[in-house]
């Protein structure tokens, strides 16, 4: 994760480096949130499940709705799909 070979300032933390494409260059020592192949993190399937039921928890209390009901999501294809903008109104149920 900190090799010259494949990133400029390996030392510095830099979060900006992950926005640009052209910055990246896969290795196989690089880092990856949750990596992939033999390196994947064991906790994975835990996180997605906590996630998946925090926002079932969330359904149950809010109502949540679509603010642009006609072109309501925005996606980004960069390294992996990603939900650019998504506006939604939250209120309590009653």
């Amino acid at each position: 994760m900190h090799h010259s070979s494949n990133w400029t300032e390996p030392d510095t933390f830099n979060p900006d480096r992950w926005l640009n494409d052209s910055d990246i260059k896969l290795c196989r020592n690089s880092y990856f949130p949750f990596g992939f192949g033999s390196r994947i993190c064991p906790g994975k399937n835990l996180a997605n499940a906590e996630m998946k039921t925090l926002i079932a928890l969330l359904y149950r209390k809010f109502d949540v709705e679509l603010v642009d009901k006609v072109s309501p999501v925005k996606y980004d294809y960069r390294f992996i799909r990603a939900c650019s903008e998504l506006k939604i109104k939250v209120k309590p149920r009653n």
